[in-house]
């Protein structure tokens, strides 16, 4: 794990070898400054975000 804030609602994970990485989120939406800040440290942490993708959430429930 690269970084997790302190009520672990949003978590930053990658492969030692920096090329795959993810942003996790308790809730499907993240506020744009926490998106931000996060994606800033994986960058300080050597990830290169030129093919970063943005999933859109809609919120429901998977029903599986």
């Amino acid at each position: 794990m690269l970084r997790v804030d302190q009520e672990y609602q949003h978590a930053l994970v990658g492969t030692p070898d920096h090329k795959h990485l993810w942003l996790l989120a308790r809730e499907p939406h993240i506020d744009p400054s926490v998106e931000d800040s996060f994606l800033g440290s994986a960058v300080d942490q050597g990830y290169d975000l030129a093919k970063w993708i943005r999933p859109q959430q809609s919120g429901r429930v998977v029903d599986v």
